[in-house]
């Protein structure tokens, strides 16, 4: 029973010390009328970050740089 303990309060001290650490990704956007902007992205993974590049320019053209 000790054991399972430790080993639970283990776990939950390396989960709260390595967090899911998110990167921050640059979605460049070109709208229909050849206007450009840019935006910062927070997203642990590339995909992630490229679906949330596509809602932001709906009206265009948008991907990570």
């Amino acid at each position: 029973m000790k054991k399972i303990v430790l080993l639970f309060g283990l776990g939950i001290i390396i989960s709260s010390v390595f967090p899911s650490c998110k990167k921050s990704y640059n979605c460049e956007c070109v709208n229909t009328k050849g206007e450009k902007s840019s935006r910062n992205i927070l997203a642990t993974n590339r995909p992630e970050a490229q679906k949330n590049c596509a809602e932001y320019g709906l009206l265009g053209h948008c991907e990570i740089k």
